[in-house]
């Protein structure tokens, strides 16, 4: 019990002191990822490989018929916002996101991504990666 306390007592003089703020609101963490994947030795396009973001495959997309896939950006509902002392673009990671298909190695490629604060550096923002699948042995 005195363990819950001391976490209230923390949490009101976070808020107190203005470095939490309560706002519902939502936040963006990962842009939206679009390209195409092609095979290495011909050029053309692998309909049906499967990409996705490392860590993430509850969003796994497969590429069209052309090769292009889309993946729709991540945003979570906050019920804080945490205000940063200095700069907070600082906070932003990034993203590897992976491409595989049956027969080849799969590939992957680091992109910017948009976790932390402010929202608005993920808002629509979009980012771009293509794959060149090797066929594997």
């Amino acid at each position: 019990m005195h363990t819950m306390k001391q976490a209230i007592v923390i949490f009101l003089s976070a808020i107190l002191s203005g470095c939490i703020l309560p706002y519902p609101h939502n936040n963006w963490t990962s842009p939206q990822v679009s390209g195409r994947v092609t095979d290495g030795v011909t050029g053309f396009p692998i309909q049906g490989a499967e990409v996705y973001i490392k860590g993430d495959s509850s969003r796994k997309v497969t590429t069209n018929y052309e090769g292009y896939y889309e993946i729709p950006p991540k945003k979570d509902f906050d019920w804080f916002v945490f205000v940063c002392p200095g700069p907070c673009d600082a906070m932003s990671g990034n993203f590897v996101v992976v491409a595989t298909h049956t027969g080849y190695g799969p590939e992957e490629e680091e992109v910017s991504g948009c976790i932390g604060h402010p929202s608005s550096v993920c808002n629509g923002r979009k980012e771009h990666a293509d794959f060149i699948l090797q066929k594997s042995i």
